[in-house]
């Protein structure tokens, strides 16, 4: 039976002082006798042991380890993941790195991991949400409950406090994204094909090109977001190789980043195939015959001949297209490429995309994901047409019977 029992100690001068002694055993049948210098911390912690106990899920604390201590083994974890391509990429590591280094050992770092509580959590969390944006607060959420799993599944916890009592973010939802319009596409259109119809003809805010293969890699930047929505990445690694010419495809298959060079796409749903259309494939081909018709080989190359970064080339070949055409949000700063590939989302939601056909198209691993990141953009009114008509449908009810008044409807 658990119990608390004084102990009288005498310290190196030969004075006496008394420690109270938790005597317990815990679920194995080891006898556990830790310490405190109070009476109410003896307490405390036999409340928390037999509560514990009763649920399964108590580790001594003689064996328990410290935050910062399970947060360096996780970090290792993560590497290793990363070295075998298990779910991992260099950036999302650099990520993790920093998050766990600024925010979450300065908070934890030396508390037991058996004794982060959900109470501690929550002020976490609502300290962070002071200072921090909403998706920031929430990828720390994310992280902690992460690296607090790692340690259950590891044996160093035998429950994570994240799971249990899940924190709330207490920020409001971020707002929709800012999508280009349809002006703003015009406009985008006519300062990406104007240097190319007439070299003289530069938009202002399009930097003069010495060669037509720098307009030409703008095009094709551009359209592969606009019309196949491709992310930055993906357009970087795109290769001759995953252009069908014949059969008007592009095949995704991989992507670039700052941190990993040449991987493949962000997801397994990444790998995907997407239609090629018309004026997409005269500058895929115009760069084709530029090149000398390579049978493989990157897509998009600087005069070195190497593939671009994701940042060089939104800031060589997006960004002036952006100023040219005013693409700026509500802040007045310019839209990133990545919003590009929103707006062909868009049009393709308007234009009646199935959501599984749309989640395949944008390389989503999920329905879901794609309603989440995509949902606002869809029209109520239209979807619960759509959803009335198919209702009278089933009721074998045409629209023009559904539409007479009720009375003659009756007869």
């Amino acid at each position: 039976m658990a119990c608390i029992r004084k102990r009288e100690l005498t310290d190196s001068k030969g004075k006496p002082y008394l420690r109270y002694v938790v005597d317990y055993k815990d679920q194995n049948g080891i006898r556990r006798t830790p310490q405190f210098e109070k009476k109410k911390e003896a307490d405390a912690f036999l409340d928390k042991v037999k509560r514990e106990l009763f649920e399964g899920v108590h580790v001594a604390q003689s064996e328990a380890i410290t935050f910062d201590k399970l947060a360096d083994l996780y970090l290792k974890d993560c590497e290793r993941r990363r070295r075998i391509g298990d779910a991992m990429s260099g950036n999302t590591l650099d990520l993790i790195g920093r998050l766990v280094r600024v925010h979450l050992v300065p908070a934890f770092g030396s508390d037991k991991v058996t004794d982060i509580t959900g109470a501690k959590v929550r002020a976490f969390v609502n300290e962070k949400a002071e200072r921090y944006s909403r998706v920031t607060v929430e990828k720390l959420i994310t992280l902690l409950r992460d690296a607090l799993q790692f340690g259950v599944r590891e044996g160093y916890l035998r429950r994570n406090i994240i799971r249990d009592e899940p924190p709330r973010n207490p920020l409001p939802p971020r707002g929709q994204i800012e999508v280009p319009t349809l002006d703003h596409l015009r406009a985008i259109v006519a300062a990406v094909e104007a240097p190319l119809l007439d070299p003289k003809a530069h938009p202002p805010g399009l930097g003069r090109r010495k060669k037509n293969n720098g307009s030409r890699i703008t095009a094709i930047t551009v359209y592969l977001a606009l019309t196949c929505g491709l992310r930055r990445g993906e357009i970087c690694g795109l290769r001759w190789e995953n252009v069908d010419f014949g059969s008007e495809v592009i095949n995704v298959r991989h992507s670039i980043s700052r941190r990993d060079g040449l991987k493949g796409p962000k997801s397994k749903a990444g790998l995907r195939r997407t239609p090629m259309v018309a004026v997409l494939r005269r500058h895929l081909l115009a760069m084709w015959e530029l090149q000398e018709r390579p049978a493989e080989g990157f897509v998009l190359t600087t005069s070195k001949g190497t593939p671009f970064g994701p940042d060089d080339l939104s800031a060589w070949h997006w960004e002036p297209v952006a100023r040219a055409a005013e693409v700026r949000r509500a802040d007045g700063s310019l839209m990133g490429l990545h919003s590009i590939r929103h707006a062909a989302v868009s049009l393709w939601i308007k234009a009646g995309l199935s959501d599984l056909a749309l989640k395949e198209v944008v390389g989503h691993s999920s329905v879901n994901t794609t309603k989440d990141v995509y949902g606002h953009l869809y029209d109520a009114d239209d979807e619960a047409r759509h959803a009335m008509r198919n209702s009278l449908a089933v009721l074998r009810l045409s629209d023009e019977m559904a539409a007479l008044p009720m009375q003659q409807a009756a007869n």
